[in-house]
């Protein structure tokens, strides 16, 4: 399967090497859809957790991972 990559490199000054391209099957869409919005819930989840932690941490605090968990249920 060709996705014209080479082409679209050679005439579009838009796909710079920092530009993926890449194509999924369209069966897979909603799937795919649902799987971004687990990983962004758990990627703010994480921010959360480690942006407390680091504040507890500069406090000069030595929390647990216990603790750390326990604070983002406050």
């Amino acid at each position: 399967m060709s996705l014209g990559c080479c082409g679209a490199r050679a005439y579009l000054d838009a796909m710079t090497d920092s530009v993926a391209m890449w194509a999924l099957p369209a069966s897979k869409l909603e799937r795919y859809c649902t799987e971004i919005g687990v990983l962004a819930r758990a990627n703010k989840t994480l921010t959360s957790f480690h942006s407390r932690r680091r504040e507890d941490v500069e406090a000069g605090k030595q929390p647990t991972v216990r603790q750390s968990l326990e604070r983002l249920s406050s």
